[in-house]
């Protein structure tokens, strides 16, 4: 029961100080980084599909784990073309 206890104690410490977290490692994939990467056959490069990026369910995620700020980058594989890279990265 002590266990417990403190347990829910270090939990609700934890949460009540989550306040300004910073997310550094997040990756947004857009329909034209795996339209680049299909055009040049590497969808599969790293062994498993691109999963799907939704932004409304990134900050979705963010507001329920309470964090206010994800730094983006872009998956891997990356595409060769310094083209998409560029627009990707670009607001």
């Amino acid at each position: 029961m002590r266990f417990r206890a403190t347990l829910l104690a270090s939990i609700i410490a934890l949460t009540s100080f989550a306040q300004g977290v910073i997310d550094v490692h997040s990756h947004i994939i857009t329909p034209e980084f795996v339209s680049a990467l299909e055009n040049e056959g590497r969808l599969l490069d790293e062994g498993f599909p691109i999963p799907k990026y939704d932004v409304m369910a990134h900050l979705r995620w963010m507001d329920e784990a309470g964090v206010n700020t994800s730094v983006l980058t872009l998956a891997a594989p990356q595409p060769t073309s310094a083209l998409v890279v560029r627009k990707t990265n670009e607001p």
